[in-house]
């Protein structure tokens, strides 16, 4: 069974958690990604982008793309999936 687990980045280490939980008992996991691109392109970790949305106007266009490029992706993995946890 797969199961694609929803929720804020603000809880991704939780996430992390569960996922290793179930898929100890034998269940396929999907989380959101654990790094993201940043406004030049390079990879940054999920918490370091957490910080960045939160501290940045919303003039900051990356960031809110970003944000929907990560959840419009996220969707598919939803559709394609037995379950969600939330």
């Amino acid at each position: 069974m797969k199961i694609t687990i929803c929720g804020t980045i603000q809880y991704f280490d939780d996430m992390l958690e569960v996922k290793e939980k179930l898929r100890a008992q034998g269940f396929e996991v999907i989380i959101p990604p654990a790094h993201i691109r940043n406004k030049v392109g390079a990879y940054i970790s999920v918490h370091e982008y957490y910080a960045i949305r939160q501290s940045l106007p919303e003039q900051e266009k990356w960031v809110w793309e970003r944000k929907a490029e990560l959840m419009q992706e996220y969707f598919h993995h939803i559709e394609s999936s037995d379950a969600i946890l939330v």
